[in-house]
């Protein structure tokens, strides 16, 4: 899975809109997490805890997207979202970046 796959999916998992703050994942992640937590949860302990996990992934992935990268608002960006076009979004955005980006992209 490439990462805007994981970015993609941990959005689905917290359930966010295609537009979100990292008020909406905070609060997404507390919600969810207390409805699937095992102490909590009234489903079989096992979906109940693997559940749980994913969560927790989701938001570790989501919080260190939006931590540690920044976006310019400006007019190129504007009315676009990453779903548009993932891929060519994700280049645009980190390129050859050893972490998020593609490295082994050739030219």
């Amino acid at each position: 899975m490439n990462k805007s796959d994981s970015i993609i999916d941990a959005i689905k998992i917290l359930d966010l809109p295609a537009e979100f703050s990292i008020n909406d994942i905070n609060l997404s992640y507390k919600e969810l997490l207390f409805k699937w937590h095992p102490d909590h949860c009234e489903k079989i302990p096992e979906e109940c805890k693997e559940m749980t996990q994913k969560i927790i992934e989701a938001y570790k992935t989501l919080t260190a997207f939006c931590f540690n990268y920044k976006f310019s608002p400006g007019k190129e960006n504007a009315g676009k979202t990453a779903f548009d076009d993932p891929e060519a979004f994700w280049d645009s955005k980190f390129g050859n970046d050893p972490l998020w980006g593609f490295p082994d992209k050739k030219e």
